[in-house]
């Protein structure tokens, strides 16, 4: 039986979304919301390999020059495409303040996953 992050047990298809390959889909909006950017991320990940590997920021329409990496997906952008900051992360034990670099994307998208 599969359960959604709240750890709530479901079945069939009237709490939540059996796809093609079998995984099972709470559903729940905020769920369903992180399914759906989940995809869009892959995506975007994509996208910036395609312009880090023309030695580009991987911002769309951005022609500079790599000058720093997000900390999150990985991917290389200039210094106006990714910015420094202390986010609250979980770690063993609890949490700890860290000094992260994160590009537009991943900055927007942590209001996703931070709900419940």
């Amino acid at each position: 039986m599969t359960t959604c992050e709240l750890r709530r047990r479901f079945r069939g298809d009237e709490h939540g979304q059996r796809l093609a390959d079998g995984q099972e889909v709470c559903g729940r909006e905020s769920c369903r919301r992180k399914r759906d950017d989940l995809r869009q991320h892959v995506a975007y990940k994509e996208e910036v390999a395609s312009r880090n590997g023309q030695a580009r920021c991987g911002e769309p329409a951005c022609e500079r020059r790599p000058a720093g990496q997000c900390s999150k997906c990985n991917g290389l952008f200039c210094g106006g495409h990714v910015e420094d900051t202390t986010l609250e992360e979980r770690q063993s034990g609890g949490f700890a303040r860290v000094r992260v670099s994160l590009c537009r994307h991943c900055r927007r998208r942590r209001a996703i996953w931070a709900q419940r």
